[in-house]
């Protein structure tokens, strides 16, 4: 049986204010969204941070995060020496809109 994945457009905004449009599916993992990105912007996944209605995307599936047709997903770069478990931290995305993370 063929499995056919429905294919919607999010939006990814760079820490440059720069905007690129990305056919996703609701299955997708972040994982594979950060290598579409790569692919676009030549970012490393492993420094990429992306946020999404001030959630940070760490692993799973769009579907779990609530990722629909038109979102607006934020990347920032993780910086150097920063560990990858958030803490309490707060995020100056490129809209700057901030977006202050609490540790779980």
């Amino acid at each position: 049986m063929l499995l056919v994945r429905k294919l919607f457009q999010v939006f990814v905004r760079n820490e440059k204010g720069q905007t690129k449009t990305y056919d996703v599916s609701e299955e997708e993992t972040v994982d594979e969204l950060k290598t579409k990105v790569y692919n676009k912007e030549r970012t490393p996944t492993d420094q990429m941070r992306l946020v999404c209605g001030g959630k940070q995307l760490d692993s799973g599936t769009l579907k779990d995060y609530n990722i629909q047709s038109g979102s607006t997903i934020h990347m920032t770069l993780r910086l150097r020496g920063e560990d990858t478990e958030p803490t309490r931290r707060t995020l100056a995305v490129a809209t700057y809109t901030i977006i202050t993370f609490l540790a779980k």
